[in-house]
């Protein structure tokens, strides 16, 4: 049985994920299928020191796994590369993007960066309106594009290929600048809480 052991659940709150791996699975004679499978919730990891220093770095980590994911040329979610995808290869492609998007989504609520006010110590209001009026329609778009492929015939793979195609350039090109201006302007701010002079 070829079996893919790297699949991800979040829970219904989105607070916590879950490696669901398959350890047997039984196959009876009248047809019917049986299969166990476990839920391992992921380790998480502890928080310390200063509360702030703590969110920035978090915060980074966020904005440039966003960037790593959808922005840059050699990621595997960019829009040229589901062009040229292999047919076969979408759907796994679309449940692995699905989860990076709700393991970011998990991310933040972890640390408060779900939060407008949370961002707004680190990033100006201006940017944090833009970045979500941009963000949270795209993202709704994308989602229900990504549903679909999962679970669409052959025949309409092509047609929701190319409707993730151009959601996936309008992200890329209405927030590159703005992804990149959050990223710049937290890190100024890191250097201000890990300058010597402040220790």
């Amino acid at each position: 049985m070829d079996v893919d052991n790297s699949q991800v659940i979040v829970s219904y709150d989105e607070k916590h994920a879950y490696r669901v791996i398959l350890t047997t699975g039984t196959r009876y004679f009248d047809g019917v299928r049986e299969f166990n499978l476990y839920f391992v919730e992921y380790l998480k990891r502890g928080d310390f020191g200063d509360r702030s220093t703590t969110v920035i770095f978090k915060g980074l980590e966020l904005l440039c796994r966003f960037r790593s994911l959808f922005m840059e040329r050699n990621s595997e979610f960019s829009s040229l590369s589901f062009q040229t995808a292999n047919p076969k290869s979408l759907k796994n492609l679309a449940r692995t993007m699905e989860r990076e998007l709700n393991l970011l989504r998990r991310d933040a609520l972890e640390v408060g960066l779900d939060r407008a006010n949370v961002w707004a110590e680190f990033v100006d209001w201006s940017r944090l309106l833009k970045m979500s009026e941009l963000w949270r329609p795209i993202e709704a778009r994308i989602r229900v594009t990504l549903a679909e492929i999962r679970v669409v015939d052959e025949e309409d793979l092509e047609i929701c290929r190319a409707a993730l195609i151009q959601e996936l350039q309008e992200l890329e090109q209405s927030m590159h600048t703005i992804n990149a201006e959050a990223i710049a302007e937290m890190t100024e701010k890191l250097k201000k809480y890990t300058s010597p002079s402040i220790q």
